[in-house]
Order: structure tokens, then sequence, then C-alpha cells
């Protein structure tokens, strides 16, 4: 109990040592984001040990963690309205479906060929590569106000891209441990996977809906949402969804079925919350990345093999993507750069994989991406906020309304 409270305690301190540090940041004129990650980064246990190098395996850290992800689906699908998605068709789907499989490809090809792993390890680290993380790009959005046709792309774009990753990254390591170990394979799992967790956001997205409609504080909107939010990670880690995509169905059922004059003051409501999320996952996120991972010259030259062929494979997609979808010029140019991020999930599936591959690619691999998280976030806040910047959406949007309410700009 002890231990318990004081993690608990340890990590209390750590989001407000965030916050600081992201408010310091930002005096400087930089994204705050990168304030999150360093204060995770130095204060974690790959640099001053402040923080317990237990303390981060431990359950209550992972336990948050999870919730955390979750906090980040609902985040995401909190802005996005259902007339959003109908607007933009099938188009956003042909940009998900580009911006996600080319760097899949590529990477797998780079790590067969240039970096020699085996095929199906190839495999599970272009599946590795193929998610966005959606934080980084969420707090440039919320700390710049940012709105226009790449921000309403973007947040729709990664919801999917997240459903991809899932049930990709299933079928490839199930196709892996087979390989590895002669089992039979089984594909189904993801799919499984995938529905129960749309079934339990759902519902509970629905439970939300009917204690809300009756809820006209903002406070009061706070405790039931996070409340709901939290036993439905609850739920959700007692059924083994999976959390993100468990938490943008959670986000997108509720916002979809509030009414139009009470949508304004839910997203009001919702502003404490997702910065919240925000710094609770990059610290944890910047605990997590080793530092001393990029000293080593042969994992700084994969990782950097790694970044480089992820990056062009994210760029060319998005781009590729946006003209097959003739989506307008802003998003052919400028989607690109905001899909970078990666760390959060890249992560999670590394921790997934590595009892599934021989162990001697299962280390190269997970120093290799270690080191390359630290590389892609550093190059992913700056690149996310110049693509807004370039896009001239940021300071366009306004917090208390929702980005997908406003008239598409021209």
């Amino acid at each position: 109990m002890a231990n318990v409270l004081l993690n608990l305690f340890g990590l209390i301190a750590i989001i407000l040592l965030s916050y600081l540090g992201g408010e310091l940041v930002g005096r400087l004129k930089l994204p705050k984001v990168i304030g999150y990650l360093f204060i995770g980064m130095i204060i974690g246990p790959y640099a001053l040990e402040l923080v317990d190098p237990d303390a981060f395996n431990s359950a209550i850290y992972k336990i948050i963690l999870l919730i955390a992800i979750g906090l980040v689906g609902y985040s995401i699908s909190s802005g996005i309205r259902a007339q959003e998605i109908k607007k933009f068709g099938a188009r956003i789907f042909v940009i998900a479906f580009f911006e996600a499989y080319t760097p899949f490809v590529l990477v797998a090809l780079a790590m067969y060929y240039i970096l020699h792993f085996d095929l199906p390890s190839a495999l599970v680290i272009g599946a590795i590569a193929l998610p966005t993380a959606p934080v980084v790009a969420l707090s440039i959005h919320q700390e710049y106000k940012t709105d226009g046709p790449v921000t309403r792309a973007l947040l729709p774009i990664v919801a999917i891209d997240d459903v991809f990753a899932v049930a990709t990254f299933g079928i490839i390591l199930s196709f892996a441990g087979a390989y590895y170990s002669g089992e039979e394979l089984a594909i189904i799992d993801p799919f499984i996977e995938i529905f129960a967790s749309f079934i339990v956001g759902g519902l509970f997205g629905f439970l939300g809906y009917f204690i809300l409609r009756a809820i006209h504080s903002l406070w009061g909107m706070r405790i039931v949402t996070i409340s709901l939010i939290l036993l439905t990670m609850s739920i959700g880690i007692y059924f083994h969804t999976d959390l993100m995509i468990t938490g943008i169905s959670f986000g997108l059922v509720l916002v979809n079925s509030l009414k139009e004059e009470q949508l304004g003051q839910f997203q009001e409501a919702n502003h404490a919350l997702i910065g919240l999320a925000i710094i609770l996952f990059l610290t944890i996120i910047g605990g997590t990345l080793d530092i001393t991972a990029i000293l080593s010259l042969t994992a700084l030259a994969g990782a950097l093999v790694y970044f480089i062929v992820r990056a062009t494979g994210k760029l060319a997609g998005a781009r590729i993507g946006a003209i097959v979808a003739k989506s307008e010029p802003a998003v052919q140019k400028y989607l690109g750069p905001t899909l970078l991020a990666a760390a959060g999930v890249s992560l999670t599936f590394v921790g997934i994989a590595t009892p599934v591959i021989p162990s001697d690619q299962a280390m190269r691999m997970g120093v290799m991406v270690a080191a390359a998280a630290l590389i892609n976030e550093i190059v992913a806040v700056f690149a996310t906020k110049w693509g807004f910047q370039k896009a001239g959406e940021i300071n366009k949007a306004s917090f208390i309304e929702p980005i997908s309410s406003k008239t598409e700009e021209n």
C-alpha cells in the first residue's frame, strides 16, 4: 500500500513538473509538448533517476498509462462530428490507407534488405511503423488553436489509422508467432479485439449521453465525463480491448449524440481534460525513452534508417493519398508533417512484440525503435507545428467550439 501511494504521489509530482516545464518552454515560443517530453526524460530512470527505475514498470503506472491511452483516443474523437466524416466521404479512408501502409511497406523492406532482419521480424517492425501517435498533433492543435482543412482531416485520419494499426499489427504478429513457434495462425483475434473495443466504447458513450443531457454545469460535465471514461477504460482493461479504439468509440458516440446547443459547453468542459491527458501521456512516454540508446553507433544507425524510411513513407503516403482523393491543396502539401509522431503507440507495440520474435532480433528492434522514437518525437513536434503554420491554420479556432462545426475555409 505504501509503495502504491509513493508511486501515486510521485506521478502527481511528475505531472506538476511537466506542466511547469511546458509553461517554461512555451515562454520561449516553443511548443509546450517539448517541455512535457523532456521533463519525463530528464527525471526518468534513464537520466537523473529522480524516479525509481522500477516505478515506470509498476502496476499503477501501467494502469495509468492505459487510461491515458484511452483518454487520448477520446480526445481525438471528441472533435469529430458525423457530418464531417460524411463531408469527406471515402476520401478520408483513401488518405488514411496510403499514409498508413506506405511506411509499413517501406520500413519492412528496409528492415529486411538493409538491416537484415528475418522476414517475419521485418514485417513486425513495419507494422510498428504504421501508426501515428495522435498526442503531439492534438497538443499542437490545442495549444495553437488550429483550424482548417488540414486540422479537420487530421483527427479522423488518425482515428482510422489506429484501427488499421491494431488490425495489421495483430495479423502480422500472429503470422510471426506462428512462423517462429509452429503454432496455428490466429488471424481472427485482432478483429475480435477491434469489435469488442467499439462495442464497449459505444455502449458507455450512449450511457454518457443519457446522463450528460440532464447536466448543464461545466464542472458537472467534467466530473461525469472523467468518471465515465475511467469506468469505460476499467471495463476495457478487464475485457482486454484496445483502449485507444475504446476511447475513440466512446467519444464518437457521445459527441455525436449531444445536441448542437450543448456541444459548445461540452467542448469547453473538455478542454482541461484533454490537456491533462496530453501532459499525463507525454510525461510517462518521455520517462520510457532511453536517452542512452542513441549513444550506441549501431543503434543510432538502425534508428536513423528506421526514422528516415518511416518519415519518407508518411510524407509520401499522405501526399499520394490526398492527391488520389482530390483533397484541398493544403491537405496535399501539409498533412504529411502532422503525421510523423509515433512514440506512444510504437513503444507499446514493441512491448507486445518482444516475447514473440527471437530474443536477438527483439533486442535489436527494441533499442532501435526506442532510439528512433527519441529522434522522431523531437522532429515531429516541429514538423507538426510547421505543417499547421504553412497551411495557415494557427490561431483559427477557439477551444470552446468544436473544430468540426465551423464552416470550411476555401
